[in-house]
């Protein structure tokens, strides 16, 4: 849902519903869209997921921050933690500042740097399974991790991505 209070000032909120290999999540989503009137600054927050926040420098660059707080959960195939199967769980609080270059009208280069918080890629048993997560809570684990724990650490990326415009 979304609430426009002017054509540059927008809030939303919502429910992220989901899933995962663990049972079910759901994560309250408050979120807020802004851009200046000079059209340098911009910011999308949809929290506690991803926040974006940058300035435009030139007519092709922008410097900015993200933070990106969605987790996940993979199978894992060829593994020898379980002989019933197992899945990892994949979470990671990654704040990076970024230098992103427009490349073409749709396709743009960011340059990542920053740090991962509480970066977990946690293996459980197949059967290993939570009564529901609610956000970063985990009600009723009871799960045994069966990997060591990763340590937090240093984000260094480069992405090309296409963006489409809609003029």
């Amino acid at each position: 849902m979304h609430k426009k209070k002017r054509t540059d000032l927008k809030y939303r909120y919502g429910v992220y519903a989901n899933t995962e290999k663990y049972g079910l999540i759901l994560v309250p989503i408050f979120g807020l869209y802004y851009k200046s009137a000079n059209k340098k600054f911009e910011a999308n927050l949809n929290l506690p997921i991803i926040g974006d926040i940058n300035y435009k420098t030139g007519k092709k660059t922008w410097v900015g921050m993200r933070f990106d707080g969605l987790g996940t959960t993979y199978t894992l195939s060829n593994q020898s933690y379980s002989a019933n199967g197992a899945y990892v769980s994949k979470t990671s609080n990654e704040l990076v500042s970024y230098l992103r270059f427009r490349l073409s009208k749709s396709i743009y280069l960011n340059t990542k740097v920053g740090y991962a918080v509480s970066r977990n890629y946690k293996v459980f048993d197949v059967d290993d399974k939570i009564d529901l997560a609610l956000s970063s809570f985990y009600f009723g684990d009871k799960r045994t991790q069966l990997n060591e724990r990763f340590k937090d650490g240093a984000i260094f990326k480069m992405e090309l991505f296409y963006r489409l415009h809609f003029d």
